[in-house]
C-alpha cells in the first residue's frame, strides 16, 4: 500500500490525504509507510514494543490536528510503536467510526 501510494500522483495523493484529514500529503505517505514497516515487524515476529521504528513517519507540526497534538513534540511517542498505533486509530476514524479498536488495544496492554 505505501508504494501504491508513494507512486500516485500528487493530486490524487492530496485528494486522499484531505478525505482522511492530513493537511499535508507527506504525513499520509509517511503514516502509510511506518504502519507497513510495523506490520512487518509483528509478521516476522520481530521485537515491536520500545524499538525506535527505522522510518518513523512526519510529525504533525503543532496547530495541524488537534487529534495529533498530544504527540508534537514528543520524540519517544513519534519514533516508537505508540505513533503506529495512533496512525491507525486516526485512519479508522475515517474509515469506520464505530470501530473499538483502540479501546480493544487498551484493553489488551491492561
Amino acid at each position: 500500500m505505501s508504494s501504491f501510494l508513494s507512486g500516485m500522483t500528487y493530486n490524487d495523493q492530496t485528494s486522499i490525504a484531505s478525505q482522511f484529514g492530513f493537511g499535508r500529503k507527506e504525513l499520509l505517505i509517511d503514516w502509510v509507510r511506518a504502519l507497513n514497516e510495523t506490520r512487518n515487524n509483528c509478521a516476522h515476529h520481530s521485537r515491536t514494543w520500545n524499538k525506535p521504528l527505522i522510518n518513523f513517519p512526519t510529525p504533525p507540526k503543532l496547530g495541524e490536528n488537534h487529534l495529533l497534538e498530544h504527540i508534537v513534540g514528543n520524540t519517544m511517542s513519534q519514533t516508537r510503536v505508540y505513533i503506529a498505533a495512533v496512525a491507525i486509530q486516526f485512519l479508522l476514524r475515517t474509515i469506520n467510526p464505530s470501530s473499538s479498536w483502540a479501546k480493544r488495544l487498551k484493553e489488551h496492554f491492561q
